[in-house]
């Protein structure tokens, strides 16, 4: 996860950083109140639920960074 941090904040990698620290509290504050839920097999579902979105939402990510890239690359001029 660090390393993708680094990969999309190029320039700017100390706000790239902060950024994913405050994500990171913000899942374990997540995960301490999902705790407090009795019943196991409703834990599992959101459990389940937050990797589903996790994974669409990198899948995302990757294809626009790929996108982009193939952008840049396709407006480069012709070295002469």
């Amino acid at each position: 996860m660090l390393g993708m941090v680094g990969v999309l904040f190029p320039d700017n990698q100390e706000a790239g950083f902060s950024a994913f620290r405050i994500w990171m509290s913000l899942g374990f504050a997540i995960g301490f109140v999902i705790t407090q839920v009795k019943i196991l097999s409703h834990r599992l579902w959101i459990m389940i639920a937050v990797l589903v979105v996790s994974y669409v939402l990198y899948c995302v990510l990757e294809s626009c960074l790929a996108w982009s890239n193939r952008c840049k690359k396709q407006l480069k001029p012709a070295p002469e």
